[in-house]
């Protein structure tokens, strides 16, 4: 049982929904070993009931987010060293099974809207989807 999750699923297509997430530090791209071996154990539990339930892992969605503390520039760049991190670590865990598509979303998905400047923890993430199939 996966918990906090729901399979959005098909004959075709299995994705995990909503997305497994981590967090980031004020202007970091490094996960702490906390966010790291949550993230790792949310992905590899995740895989494992892919596998079992008989779906393929057909790709691995990888979505930089920032907080508004930054200019809009800066924030995709960090968004984007914060998706790369997170591939990066979920490569060395060997959870890297199928191909790894990278996103950089700076401050344009904001999870908590705020003002421009306002540093807010849950907009500073990464947001790791495993599917069945890729979408185009």
């Amino acid at each position: 049982m996966i918990a906090s999750c729901v399979v959005v699923a098909s004959a075709a297509n299995a994705t995990s929904y909503p997305p497994k997430v981590a967090f980031f530090a004020l202007r970091s791209a490094r996960l702490s070993s906390d966010e790291r071996a949550k993230l790792i154990h949310e992905v590899a539990d995740f895989i494992r009931w892919m596998r079992s339930s008989g779906y393929p892992v057909g790709c691995i969605q990888i979505d930089g987010h920032a907080d508004r503390s930054g200019s809009p520039a800066q924030n995709v760049k960090l968004s984007l060293a914060r998706a790369q991190t997170a591939r990066e670590e979920l490569r060395r865990a060997g959870l890297l099974v199928a191909p790894a598509r990278v996103g950089a979303f700076g401050e344009e998905r904001l999870r908590n809207e705020t003002a421009d400047g306002v540093a807010e923890r849950s907009n500073r993430r990464v947001e790791v989807m495993v599917q069945s199939a890729c979408q185009a």
